[in-house]
């Protein structure tokens, strides 16, 4: 039987190192019936052309988790501007006829939609062309060769599993996790990951349902976004995958991690860039601190108990700048200085 389609889409803002290493990682994975699509999200570097370059094999990467292969180059490379790919519902037959590691299609933005419409645009573009799954990948991330046929697989054996997430590793310390999943406690206001800098010693090796999977590499169902439609473009860059695995829950599908997906992720590289985009300065400036509180806030007065979402948002704001001290001070209502230590922590 022929392996589903699935469409892998990788955002690139002004990280073209980053975005070639992928690529050349991903062109070796053991699955045949792949897409890759690069958002562009208007990068203000030279981005583009490099990318061209590197399909040209022109330029070779240097990395401790994959090899350059010269056989798949050149890669042909379909371009499209964010506009004009809509009006293109088939490729080339050329094109569609190159094996999954000879082909990438690139689309180039006007400005930075940030994730969550960057993805969207891509998704848009490849429920155009007939994929069964959608794959969202950070494109500082490398990947095991089976990351993707593992997650596809155990995708299959339900039709109600609608979102499966990777094991993810720091690409710098591979041996420690990131993320292997995680929950949502909405009355006590917690939003915990698993694995989150621990060691892998298989303490994580099972498959297990979960609220959330990372972004970072999340397989994607094209029936959950025929039920839900598409990511919430509010968010920018940060906690999306919390609000739409949520969406996703309550829409009646499941939320799945599969420790045989392995993923190596450059944690920080993305959002590094992206926190000194002006659309998230301003989102700082007008709160008067950092966007994470912001975006926290605004998973829990969308999701949370309607009534009681204030709470958590504040049990939460008491864990990660006061601990014990806010409640001593909640008492006395000493409320300057609750204030003041929240900024401070802004």
């Amino acid at each position: 039987m022929k392996n589903k389609k699935v469409s892998i889409i990788i955002l690139n803002w002004n990280g073209w190192e980053d975005t070639i290493e992928c690529l050349e990682s991903l062109y070796k994975i053991k699955y045949d019936n792949y897409d890759v699509i690069i958002v562009d999200n208007a990068s203000e570097n030279d981005s583009i052309n490099k990318i061209r370059e590197y399909a040209a094999g022109n330029i070779k990467i240097n990395s401790n988790f994959t090899y350059y292969e010269t056989k798949n180059k050149p890669i042909e490379i379909l371009e499209y501007f964010k506009d004009d790919y809509d009006k293109k519902t088939l490729k080339k037959d050329e094109f569609n006829k190159l094996s999954p590691n000879r082909k990438l299609t690139i689309i180039k933005c006007d400005r930075n939609y940030g994730f969550p419409e960057g993805c969207n645009i891509g998704m848009r573009y490849a429920l155009n062309q007939g994929t069964d799954y959608l794959l969202l990948l950070n494109n500082d991330t490398v990947v095991d060769e089976n990351f993707l046929s593992e997650l596809v697989d155990f995708a299959e054996t339900d039709s109600s599993i609608g979102i499966l997430g990777s094991k993810i590793y720091y690409y710098h310390n591979p041996e420690y996790m990131q993320a292997a999943g995680g929950r949502i406690r909405w009355y006590l206001g917690e939003i915990k990951t698993y694995g989150g800098g621990e060691l892998d010693k298989g303490q994580y090796d099972e498959i297990a349902e979960r609220d959330y999977v990372y972004g970072t590499s999340l397989l994607l169902r094209k029936e959950v976004l025929n039920k839900i439609s598409f990511m919430d473009p509010s968010f920018f860059f940060g906690v999306e995958e919390y609000d739409y695995c949520t969406r996703a829950k309550k829409a009646g599908f499941k939320i799945f991690y599969v420790p045989s997906s392995g993923v190596w992720h450059k944690a920080g590289a993305s959002s590094s860039k992206l926190s000194k985009h002006p659309d998230t300065l301003k989102i700082i400036k007008k709160t008067g601190g950092s966007h994470k509180y912001k975006y926290y806030y605004m998973i829990f007065q969308k999701h949370g108990p309607k009534l009681f979402y204030v709470f958590p948002f504040l049990i939460y704001m008491a864990q990660t700048t006061l601990s014990m001290n806010f409640f001593k001070l909640l008492l006395k209502r000493d409320f300057k200085t609750i204030k003041l230590g929240i900024v401070k922590r802004l």
